[in-house]
C-alpha cells in the first residue's frame, strides 16, 4: 500500500470581494409618537430615495491531496482533498443616524424607538448592526478511483463524501461572538441514491428567565466551561433521494444550458422540492425524482420543532418541444397533500414559455412568463401572475 500526502501547489488563493447594493423607492415610512392622543401616526409622504450599502471581504484558501493506493477490491486509489478556507468582512451599521435609512420616536414610556424606513417596501431597506466577522471552514473531498469495467480502460472516479465544517466570529458583536458551528455533507450511491445533510451547533449555554422558565435565551457563557459540553445540537436535517428516468436522447429544445447549470443539476440531482426552480431538460424523455427529507430545529432545549415530507416530482416530454412537470409534497406528520404544482414549458426557437400553476389550497396561484432564451437576455420578459392571496 503506497500512502501519498502533497500539496496540490504552492501558492494560496486570494479574493477581494466588494458587495454594492442599491434600491430605490417612491416613498419611505415615517412614525412618530402624538402624545396627545396617545397614539402612534405612520405617514408614507411620496419622494424618490435612495437606498444604498456595501460590505467587503477577502478570502484565502488552498487544498492539499492525501492519496493511498491500497489496490485491493477493484480500488486503484482512495483520496482525501482538503480545502481550508477563511474569510474576512467587513460592513458598516446602516442603521446609523448618518446614513439617513432608520428613523426614531420617543414612545409613551420616554423610551426611544428605532424603525426602519423602507420596511414596507418590496425589496426591504438596509442591513441594522455593524458586522466584522471571520469565517473558517474546512472542507474535506473523499474520492475512490475504480479499475476499469470494460475494455475502455479508463479508471471511474466515484465521490465518496463531501464534508464541510465551518465556525464564524463577529468581532463587532458585544457578546455571543462566536457563530453557530456548521457541518454539511453530501454523498451517493451509485447512480440510484443522492444522500444529504447538515447540522447546527451552539457553543453557548441556555439559561431560562427568572419569572418564565418556559422561556429563557443564550448568555455570554461556553457550554464547555458550564456545564462541561461542548455544544448544543440545534438544528438538523436530512434528505435522500433518488431519480429514474429514460435514455438520455439528443435534442435542440429547451433552455440554454450553461456549465455552471449542468453543474448544479449534478449536485440536486435527486433532490426536489415542492417549488424548487428546475430547468427543463429535453434530453430525457422522462423521468421522476422521489426525495425524503426530515428536519429538526431545537432552539431550546426542551423545545422541538420537527418535519418530514416525502417529495414527488413526475415529469416528461409532451412534444418535442412541449415540457410537462408536475410535483407535489406529502407530510408524513401532519398526514396531508400539500398543493400540487404544475408546470408546462415550450421552446419558442429564441424564445421561451414558462407556466406555473397551483390550483388547490390557499397558495393557488398561477404565473406564465415570456422571455428570450439566452442567459445574458433572460432579464427581457413579459410576465403575468396572480395569486387567491394578492401576494406574488
Amino acid at each position: 500500500m503506497n500512502i501519498i500526502v502533497a500539496p496540490i501547489s504552492w501558492y494560496i488563493s486570494i479574493f477581494l470581494v466588494l458587495a454594492y447594493t442599491e434600491k430605490w423607492y417612491d416613498r419611505a415610512l415615517m412614525e412618530s409618537y402624538e402624545p396627545g392622543a396617545g397614539t402612534l401616526a405612520i405617514a408614507e409622504p411620496k419622494g424618490f430615495e435612495a437606498v444604498r450599502y456595501f460590505s467587503l471581504g477577502v478570502n484565502a484558501s488552498t487544498r492539499l491531496f492525501g492519496i493511498i493506493q491500497p489496490d485491493v477490491l477493484g480500488i486503484n486509489a482512495l483520496r482525501h482533498q482538503l480545502i481550508p478556507s477563511v474569510s474576512y468582512s467587513l460592513s458598516p451599521d446602516f442603521a446609523a443616524p448618518r446614513f439617513g435609512y432608520y428613523g426614531e420616536y420617543v414612545d409613551s414610556l420616554g423610551v426611544t424607538r428605532r424603525y426602519d424606513r423602507f420596511q414596507r417596501s418590496i425589496y426591504g431597506g438596509a442591513p441594522a448592526g455593524e458586522r466584522q466577522s471571520i469565517n473558517f471552514s474546512l472542507g474535506n473531498v473523499f474520492e475512490a478511483k475504480m479499475a476499469p469495467s470494460d475494455t475502455s480502460g479508463k479508471e471511474q472516479k466515484v465521490q465518496l463524501l463531501n464534508l464541510t465544517a465551518g465556525v464564524g466570529y463577529n468581532f463587532a458583536a458585544d457578546s455571543l461572538k462566536f457563530s453557530e458551528v456548521g457541518l454539511d455533507f453530501r454523498t451517493s450511491i451509485a447512480d440510484l441514491l443522492s444522500i444529504g445533510g447538515s447540522s447546527r451547533f451552539n457553543l453557548y449555554a441556555y439559561e431560562p428567565f427568572p419569572d418564565q422558565p418556559a422561556r429563557g435565551r443564550r448568555v455570554d457563557k461556553f457550554l464547555l466551561s458550564e456545564e462541561g459540553r461542548l455544544w448544543d445540537l440545534t438544528a438538523f436535517s436530512f434528505s435522500i433521494g433518488t431519480r429514474i428516468s429514460g435514455e438520455r436522447q439528443e435534442t435542440k429544445a429547451g433552455p440554454i444550458v450553461t456549465e455552471q447549470d449542468s453543474i448544479n443539476r449534478a449536485r440536486r440531482s435527486g433532490f426536489v422540492g415542492l417549488y424548487d426552480d428546475v430547468e427543463a431538460d429535453f434530453s430525457l424523455p422522462w423521468n421522476l425524482d422521489l426525495t425524503w427529507n426530515f428536519a429538526q430545529q431545537e432552539p431550546a432545549p426542551g423545545t422541538i420543532f420537527r418535519s418530514s415530507t416525502l417529495a414527488a416530482r413526475l415529469g416528461f416530454n409532451l412534444t418535442d418541444y412541449w415540457k410537462i412537470t408536475a410535483s407535489a409534497n406529502y407530510d408524513i406528520l401532519r398526514q396531508e397533500v400539500s398543493a400540487p404544482l404544475i408546470t408546462v414549458y415550450r421552446d419558442l426557437h429564441c424564445w421561451e414559455l414558462d407556466f406555473s400553476w397551483v390550483p388547490v389550497g390557499q397558495y393557488r396561484n398561477f404565473r406564465i412568463e415570456i422571455r428570450l432564451k439566452a442567459p445574458q437576455l433572460r432579464d427581457l420578459k413579459l410576465t403575468q401572475q396572480e395569486s387567491s392571496r394578492g401576494i406574488y
